[in-house]
């Protein structure tokens, strides 16, 4: 299970859009709008389960391999 900050979905979308340039070059390695389900599943996991909170932007991934 894999609980991560991610690109949200609507306004959550636009958001971390918005930010990203800002955050990358204050954090330097972290990406505010990183599409972390889809690299899940490059990576060969099957995605069983995604739960969203705020504005999409914090999500809960359960995957298997």
């Amino acid at each position: 299970m894999l609980l991560e900050h991610t690109r949200g979905s609507g306004l959550g979308a636009w958001l971390t859009d918005a930010l990203q340039p800002l955050w990358q070059t204050w954090s330097r390695e972290c990406h505010l709008n990183r599409e972390t389900k889809r690299n899940v599943m490059k990576a060969g996991f099957k995605v069983q389960r995604v739960e969203r909170r705020a504005l999409g932007i914090v999500q809960v991934i359960e995957a298997i391999v």
